[in-house]
C-alpha cells in the first residue's frame, strides 16, 4: 500500500513537472515570439513611412522641383510683406 502511494506520488510529481516544463518552454518562447515579431513589425512600420520617395520630389504647388540650384521659374508670393531690414521683394522670394 504504502509503495502504491509513493509510486501514485511519483507519477504525480513526474506529470507535474513535466506541465511546468511544457509551459515554461512554449508558454515564454511563445511570448517572446509575440513580443519579437510585435517589435519588428513596429519598427518595419516606422522605417516605412519615414521613408522619403524620390519621386514624390516634385513642388506641390505646381512649380519646378526643387534642385538646390538658383532657377528664374520658382513662384514669387505677392502677398508675402517683409520686416524690418528685409524689403517686401526678398521676402517674397524666400
Amino acid at each position: 500500500m504504502e509503495n502504491q502511494n509513493e509510486s501514485l506520488i511519483k507519477q504525480y510529481v513526474k506529470r507535474r513537472a513535466k506541465r511546468r516544463l511544457f509551459l515554461w518552454l512554449f508558454g515564454t518562447s511563445a511570448g517572446l515570439i509575440t513580443i519579437l515579431i510585435t517589435v519588428f513589425v513596429t519598427l518595419f512600420l516606422i522605417l516605412a513611412a519615414g521613408s522619403i520617395d524620390n519621386s514624390d520630389s516634385d513642388s506641390s504647388s505646381g512649380g519646378e522641383a526643387f534642385t538646390g540650384e538658383y532657377s528664374e521659374g520658382l513662384p514669387i508670393y505677392k502677398e508675402i510683406k517683409g520686416r524690418g531690414p528685409f524689403s517686401d521683394e526678398i521676402a517674397q522670394y524666400a
